[in-house]
């Protein structure tokens, strides 16, 4: 009898006793996961304080997980970005591609979540509520404000209308109105001839003479224009006509209102789909899309200079042997040139064959002595270091050895007594262009960092225009103190539904696009993985950017008129700015129906993140970097994430602790002594910037 009692207490106890374990790593992680909120609203908004009773005009959402952004869907093109560093002025100005507009435009038009921890953006079209509201606003008190306006209107239009005595011709009447615009008319074509005669005679005129001519010449032009300007004022009444005009051109609100709807309608193209209105948006800083290629990686600043100066040499050599005719002694010299080229590129075909043969051997004892110490890293085996070493030095051969071919076929283009002046000026053309647009990139080209200043050889190149800011978390620095206790109830939500969805693997080799379908054993280990994670401690580094959204044809300034309201009553478009601790009840669970509490400002960008988890038990290390890798080899991708940091690609593994990054990766994984760390280079948005929009409509 006891023995069943056990077991049945036993069957009772191990799901109650595993839940309780899932509720404790849950609840760590969403701690880990407030606190990291709080560090990076504590350096993007550092001026708001959640815990206060005062109202927030500001709030950041975070994204669950991170949108990774893709260089193609952004890139506006080479001609739009060199346009943009064209110092020419008469330069055709180049617009962005209809596509990449729209994929930016839609980058904008969301509605973040009120919730920072629910997952992000609603779904909802920013564009088309904003649509909706602008088309169903009307002016509150019309008639009363229509009876009070009539008088001074209509005063305003018997004044312009007002038929008056022509100045030139006292037979003929004219409207005021008609009278004013007549000499307005003068005194703006006067004023534009002269401004014409002026830079005419500056273009063409040597500068002595046009100094003299001008010095001559201005007081009397001037006092054509004032004297044109006082006909203004007399005769066509300027200042009383454009007192009276003022009444009809009011900031009233219903001007407000037509005006709002006007630009709305004018702004709006059909998308390529044919399945939306796209309408025009702006971002500051404006090249933030330049940071997302990670294809392909840019020439430093050294690395253009010499490429200038090797394309100037060429450019010497190729003019003096178009104006100079082949002689004996530049023959003589061609071919001295010529066979100490042939020479060094031999030498160097040699010496690259060599140290190839060298190095598969070096690369096989590496490997050897690797599995024989399988706990020591690889990069503390002696045999592997000097293979990296080897391996580092035949790469700046085959480099040494492409210099040298391209030197031979230049000497061999100049001895060829075929070519003709076409040629010449066809290959000098070349050159120009490929110069100008080095020089182009020269300008914007990261500068060495200042004397003195501490250079990390694994960090990026100093570049004193960079925006981003970096930033590091780490949970053991967590206070032990509640932080944050308006947040504590939300992220029990992103607790509670990150379970077995910490990390995953997907498929994609063959023409199969769909995922793989997860076993129960898969969501099982999955789940294992999730309280691993959420039992270790984490290290976040990387860097932060704040993008603004500017849209021209949005009007958050109606929102404030007392005098619009909404043609349903029933209808509410937000509470208003409150206290963090009321804001988010009162819009999720108070049952009112706000159209649009918020709008989103701006997004927050990462990049260069890194992950280090310590620790993770070896098991859980292992067992995600043998899915992972697998995963990655067989053709398909891997993906996961921590909090708003997500990844999803192919991927780089090492067995080191070291980061070996290969082309084609969207982030590395390597296990550690302690646990696992994670490197993810691309950037990412995790988080919106919201502005609160202000109670409306309007009851007081």
């Amino acid at each position: 009898i006891l023995m069943v009692v056990v077991c049945r207490m036993r069957r009772l106890l191990i799901p109650l006793l595993a839940l309780a374990l899932i509720q404790c790593c849950h609840a760590q992680s969403g701690s880990q996961l407030l606190n990291l909120f709080q560090t990076i609203q504590g350096i993007l908004l550092p001026a708001s304080d959640i815990e206060s009773d005062t109202p927030q005009q500001q709030r950041l959402v975070m994204l669950l997980p991170g949108k990774i952004l893709n260089f193609r869907d952004y890139y506006p093109g080479d001609a739009y970005v060199n346009s943009l560093n064209n110092p020419d002025p008469n330069a055709r100005t180049v617009n962005i591609p209809p596509r990449i507009q729209e994929n930016m435009f839609r980058l904008s038009d969301v509605v973040a979540g009120v919730n920072p921890f629910a997952g992000g953006d609603t779904g909802e079209s920013l564009s088309a509520i904003y649509r909706g509201l602008v088309s169903t606003m009307t002016v509150k008190g019309f008639d009363t404000l229509a009876a009070d306006k009539k008088k001074t209107y209509q005063q305003a239009v018997n004044y312009l209308v007002e038929e008056v005595e022509d100045p030139m011709n006292e037979n003929v009447t004219l409207p005021r109105l008609a009278l004013y615009r007549r000499y307005q008319d003068i005194y703006e074509h006067l004023r534009r001839d002269t401004e014409d005669i002026i830079k005419e005679r500056r273009d063409t005129m040597p500068a002595i003479e046009y100094e003299l001519w001008f010095q001559r010449n201005y007081n009397i032009l001037q006092a054509q224009v004032e004297g044109a300007y006082m006909e203004w004022l007399v005769y066509g009444r300027k200042e009383l006509v454009e007192t009276y005009r003022t009444q009809l051109e009011t900031a009233s609100p219903g001007f407000a209102l037509l005006e709002a709807r006007s630009v709305l309608r004018s702004s709006g193209v059909i998308s390529l789909d044919r399945t939306q209105t796209v309408y025009p948006v702006t971002f500051t800083p404006s090249d933030w899309y330049r940071y997302i290629n990670r294809t392909s990686v840019p020439m430093t600043r050294d690395q253009l200079q010499q490429r200038i100066a090797d394309l100037e040499a060429q450019r010497l050599l190729i003019i003096m042997q178009r104006n100079f005719r082949p002689s004996e002694t530049c023959d003589s010299t061609l071919n001295i040139a010529l066979e100490a080229a042939m020479q060094a590129r031999n030498d160097s075909e040699a010496s690259i064959n060599a140290m190839f043969e060298e190095l598969k051997k070096d690369r096989c004892t590496c490997l050897a002595t690797s599995l024989a110490n399988s706990s020591i890293p690889k990069s503390e085996i002696p045999e592997c270091q000097h293979y990296n070493e080897m391996l580092t030095t035949l790469e700046g051969q085959a480099r040494e050895q492409g210099s040298a071919s391209g030197t031979v076929d230049t000497i061999n283009s100049l001895m060829d007594p075929t070519t003709d002046l076409d040629s010449f000026d066809q290959i000098l053309q070349m050159i120009a262009d490929e110069i100008t647009d080095l020089q182009g990139k020269l300008a914007f080209a990261p500068k060495p960092p200042p004397d003195g200043a501490n250079a990390d050889v694994d960090a990026e190149p100093f570049d004193p225009n960079d925006k981003w800011l970096s930033f590091s978390y780490s949970s053991a620095s967590d206070s032990t103190e509640e932080t944050y206790s308006t947040y504590q109830s939300y992220t029990a939500s992103y607790s509670t539904s990150s379970a077995g969805n910490w990390w995953a693997s997907q498929g994609s080799a063959g023409s199969s696009s769909t995922s793989t379908t997860t076993s129960t054993s898969s969501s099982d280990s999955g789940s294992s993985v999730m309280n691993s994670v959420s039992n270790s401690n984490i290290v976040v580094k990387g860097k932060l950017l704040k993008v603004n959204i500017q849209r021209p044809w949005f009007r958050p300034d109606l929102f404030s008129n007392a005098r619009l309201g909404l043609s349903d009553a029933n209808t509410i478009v937000s509470p208003g700015p409150l206290a963090e601790r009321d804001f988010i009840p009162e819009v999720l669970t108070s049952g009112k129906n706000y159209v649009l509490p918020q709008y989103i400002t701006a997004f927050v960008l990462c990049r260069n993140i890194e992950l280090e988890f310590t620790g993770v038990d070896k098991a859980t290390s292992s067992s995600v970097m043998r899915s992972s890798r697998a995963s990655s080899s067989s053709g398909g991708s891997s993906s996961g994430g921590w909090g708003p940091f997500g990844f999803s690609g192919r991927g780089d593994y090492s067995s080191a602790a070291d980061y070996r990054s290969s082309s084609g990766s969207s982030f590395a994984a390597s296990t550690t002594t302690s646990g696992m760390k994670i490197k993810i280079p691309g950037v990412q948005i995790i988080g919106y910037f919201n502005q609160v929009v202000k109670k409306f409509p309007i009851t007081t």
